[in-house]
């Protein structure tokens, strides 16, 4: 017969592998106050978690969002925040989505108070650079 068949071996890496990914998937959803069983029933397996996690934290809209930020153009920096909140909530990302949420109610509208538009926006830059931070950590 022509296949793959694990050895123990491999299958017990794999194994401790997929639990070590289950260990550092749950330390990171307790980090953003957040159920990673919540996001399981969604995803299945902490793995697929984890690479979504991944994608969703390096995704372009971050640095879209900066680039609008920083020249205060509020329409892009709503629609690049409105973005990125869907994927924080197609994640269950617990605290962090409730900051986007802020930053874009703050901005829909297109005419915000600067200051307040900014400090939500720097909010969500430093939950943002902490989990990178956690993501590269688990990785």
């Amino acid at each position: 017969m022509i296949g793959y068949n694990r050895t123990n071996t491999e299958s017990n890496s794999f194994r401790d592998w997929s639990e070590t990914v289950l260990m550092d998937m749950q330390a990171f959803y307790q980090s953003v106050q957040a159920d990673l069983n919540d996001v399981l029933a969604l995803y299945k397996t902490p793995e697929r978690v984890h690479k979504y996690v991944r994608s969703a934290l390096h995704d372009k809209a971050f640095r879209l969002l900066d680039d609008a930020m920083a020249r205060k153009d509020w329409v892009a920096g709503f629609k690049q925040a409105h973005t990125v909140k869907g994927m924080c909530q197609n994640l269950c990302l617990g605290i962090f989505t409730e900051k986007v949420i802020d930053l874009v109610e703050c901005l829909r509208g297109g005419n915000p108070d600067e200051e307040e538009a900014l400090r939500a926006y720097d909010r969500v830059r430093q939950e943002h650079l902490r989990l990178l931070d956690l993501e590269e950590a688990l990785s």
